[in-house]
């Protein structure tokens, strides 16, 4: 099965006239029988066609394929090549953070896992273009079993890893496996941000050769490409170098900054900046600048002030400060705008009580159904579970998301109904109901709370906001006070750093409520259908858990998983799951907040900014 779009008829027709048969690289059914004996690179041209055995080089402009040609016994294998650059300048980016080098996977936890391709070190197997999330990239395409057993996975040859000293040799299947293995396929011990869905979807993966691996199904889960797994658009694995980690061991591979990107780490300065080079081998195209810089900065005023000033190029700022950047010639537009969905979950509702897989008994000591924890439920005392439905349903209707849009989003946002354990589609989605309009009721929300047996309120002692990832703390203070005025809840904010508190969710100990930044916007994937699940489903022994768990979760995961995405059947599933997720509310939405970025108009002339959750694409800027 392949998603890799077809070439132009127009261009490949003089190729294709009298042609019986066609290989695909997304096919990847044919392997070359002699080996390649002449590379001839043409400046400017498309694509670089390497020809086993043949005496002259055949361009196909544009080709997307491998093809056979009329009249040839040899197979022509299409790679693409970088047309020459005119290469300039150092662009300066403010970054909210840029934290340590971390290029083990098993310890690349979130965000740290995805600065690494959204800053253009790494790369993941398939990338996203705006339209798609399933597009080719350091894979050239896939197949998938016609048991549903394993997807098989094409690698593009010629791309090269890179250190900022030494040149890695060419990227292999082995690579890739080591790679995803390591993240959480074939590793039950990762902190990888995507270990649980590299586990609970896949068994470890396995090189089938030079350039093909198998990655074979523990469950089939239809949507697998875009699940958390193996796309840029998501929270995904990178691709690192086993060849380096058995050369340099774990530890120093850990700290040693390597990828197949377009730009290569030349200094890492912690929790400070990070400078880094054009990779002018790079297997795609070089960046059009010579160097980059990242310059952390936390804090948006300080950002603000170094893009008027010129310290940087680039800089996501705060909202209240577009309107004076855009008066002084700054640009912003829907271009350099993101979305984050904020959201909060209910957490501490383990209600797992066997693990689905083994059996065996599941155990939580951070169940805590009491007073001082009024939104966790429990299933063995339908009174106390009720109760703590409703605690949980009156605090999301006491928000006033178009308010909380309109004073601190300046309308540049959005209100959301739902989130990861709830309803997790934005409401411009093609399946959203009505019904899963969260409205503002503050009445309504004061009777369900009085009727839930706390009708002057109770104290929350630790509400978590880690603006580290993205949080928005002004969000996280409107809906503390939302609930303070209109439930008399008492709300203490934390604003420690995510990482602290990343143990608490792989451990399935925390219990608190929290908001954080993975919710649906309208930048989402518009297709209906998928599987439903994300971090719910039960992962008891491993992986990354919110601080949510169901039985309903895991049977839904597994139902709608075996479905063709987007068929009557999956749709019916994903329907009923929803309602059920609504009624329970362990999650509820409550704004998109923009991510707005300022460039300065005066240093640089271009830049496609890619619809992902961070900062990207920085090879595509063109400095004047």
């Amino acid at each position: 099965m392949s998603l890799v779009r077809r070439p132009s008829l127009r261009l490949l027709i003089p190729l294709l006239v009298g042609l019986t048969a066609a290989v695909s690289v997304a096919c990847g059914s044919s392997e070359p029988s002699t080996p390649i004996i002449q590379t001839v690179l043409v400046p400017g041209a498309e694509r670089t066609v390497l020809v086993p055995g043949a005496e002259r080089t055949v361009i196909v402009p544009g080709a997307e394929r491998t093809v056979l040609v009329p009249g040839a016994e040899r197979t022509v294998v299409v790679v693409q090549t970088a047309a020459p650059v005119a290469q300039h300048g150092t662009l300066k980016v403010a970054v909210t953070q840029v934290g340590s080098p971390v290029f083990a996977n098993q310890d690349a936890v979130f965000p740290a896992n995805m600065n690494q391709y959204m800053f253009g070190i790494q790369e993941t197997l398939l990338t996203g273009d705006g339209q798609s999330c399933v597009v080719p990239h350091v894979a050239t395409g896939w197949q998938l079993s016609d048991d549903l057993s394993k997807v098989t996975f094409n690698i593009r040859p010629g791309v090269r890893v890179f250190t900022d000293d030494r040149d890695w040799g060419e990227l292999t299947a082995e690579d890739v496996a080591f790679s995803y293995n390591e993240a959480g396929a074939d590793n039950p011990s990762s902190r990888h941000s995507a270990a649980g869905e590299l586990n609970s979807i896949f068994d470890p993966w396995v090189a089938v050769g030079p350039l093909k691996v198998d990655a074979p199904f523990k469950r089939f889960q239809g949507d697998y490409l875009i699940a958390n797994t193996v796309s840029a658009c998501n929270d995904s694995g990178a691709i690192v170098s086993k060849v380096l980690f058995n050369e340099l061991g774990a530890d120093e591979a850990l700290r040693t900054p390597h990828g197949t990107g377009p730009f290569i780490v030349t200094d890492w300065k912690s929790n400070e900046k990070v400078e880094l080079r054009a990779n002018n081998d790079h297997w795609k195209a070089a960046p059009n600048v010579e160097k980059m810089v990242l310059i952390e900065t936390p804090e948006g005023s300080v950002r603000t002030a170094q893009l008027r000033t010129g310290e940087v190029d680039i800089a996501p700022v705060p909202i209240s400060d577009v309107p004076s950047l855009t008066g002084d010639g700054f640009e912003f537009n829907d271009g350099l705008r993101q979305f984050l969905g904020n959201f909060v979950y209910f957490t501490g509702n383990y209600f797992q009580t066997t693990d689905p897989e083994t059996g065996d008994p599941v155990v939580r000591d951070s169940f805590q159904p009491d007073d001082n924890h009024p939104w966790i439920g429990d299933p063995n005392d339908a009174a106390r579970d009720e109760s703590a439905r409703k605690v949980r349903r009156a605090m999301a209707m006491a928000i006033d998301r178009d308010l909380i849009n309109e004073t601190i989003l300046a309308g540049f946002g959005g209100p959301i109904y739902g989130g990861h354990g709830q309803v997790p589609i934005h409401q411009n989605h093609p399946e959203f109901k009505d019904r899963w309009v969260i409205p503002f009721d503050p009445t309504g929300a004061k009777a369900l709370l009085a009727e839930a047996g706390y009708p002057n309120g109770f104290d929350v002692s630790d509400y978590f906001c880690p603006v580290d990832i993205g949080v928005n703390g002004e969000v996280c203070q409107a809906v503390a006070g939302e609930w303070g005025a209109h439930l008399d809840i008492d709300v203490q904010i934390d604003t420690s750093a995510y990482t602290a508190r990343r143990p608490t969710m792989v451990g399935r100990t925390i219990n608190t409520i929290w908001q954080t930044t993975w919710g649906p916007n309208r930048l989402g994937d518009p297709e209906p259908g998928g599987a439903y699940g994300c971090c719910l489903f039960p992962q008891p022994t491993g992986g990354y858990n919110p601080g949510v768990e169901h039985e309903r979760y895991f049977v839904a995961f597994e139902e709608t998983s075996a479905q063709l995405k987007g068929s009557a059947e999956n749709l019916t599933s994903r329907e009923e799951i929803f309602d059920w997720a609504f009624d329970q509310m362990f999650a509820a939405g409550v704004v998109e907040v923009p991510t707005l970025i300022g460039v300065n108009p005066d240093r640089v002339s271009e830049w496609k900014l890619l619809p992902f959750r961070d900062i990207n694409n920085f090879e595509s800027v063109v400095l004047k």
